[in-house]
């Protein structure tokens, strides 16, 4: 739920207001694993730079994509998955994007993904992966005080309610701060 709202918003946020969120000028401490169809890598390093639109993709929009950098852009990114999430929205929000930034890095969404992850990929079985996080998340300490490395998560309905609720909220949170989200705010070519 939180990954089709966070994918949906962005794409409409970056369609509202291409610049300056289509310029990708945000840090992002996470890296986009997944390629755009609509361009070619010509090798440059950064994935803001060297990209080329390819010329069937423009004429299929009419050649007019002021109004759909979202929905291009959205392909940069794979919104699948947390890291994904993150890098999509720290690219498009700068720093003066608090709010923004603050919403979409929240552990709480850190203790979903690891647990749903956990319950998905292992068949709920405790493995290092799950560990490290658990290591690293406030609320998977809080839940999961001391779990077992190859034995199955306990998980509760008191542990789902915990992990499903403040998601819920932040997903709330994060629609307030894109919907106060002002771009002349933000300064011209700041990262």
């Amino acid at each position: 739920m939180f990954e089709v709202l966070a994918s949906d918003l962005w794409e409409v946020a970056v369609n509202l207001f291409p610049y300056p969120l289509a310029t990708l000028s945000g840090v992002s401490p996470v890296k986009a694993k997944r390629r755009l169809a609509a361009f070619v890598d010509d090798g440059a390093a950064s994935p803001t730079q060297g990209k080329f639109i390819r010329m069937d993709y423009l004429q299929a929009h009419g050649f007019d994509l002021s109004h759909r950098m979202g929905t291009v852009l959205r392909e940069r990114f794979n919104f699948q998955v947390l890291d994904g999430i993150r890098d999509a929205y720290y690219s498009a929000f700068p720093n003066e994007s608090a709010d923004v930034r603050t919403a979409i890095g929240a552990d709480a969404l850190t203790a979903l993904a690891a647990t749903r992850n956990l319950l998905v990929h292992r068949s709920g079985f405790v493995d290092r992966r799950f560990l490290e996080e658990q290591a690293r998340s406030e609320l998977l300490q809080q839940l999961f005080p001391a779990p077992t490395p190859q034995a199955l998560l306990p998980m509760s309905g008191l542990a789902v309610h915990n992990l499903v609720q403040p998601t819920i909220q932040l997903g709330a949170d994060l629609l307030a701060a894109i919907d106060r989200f002002d771009p002349a705010q933000m300064r011209h070519g700041a990262a």
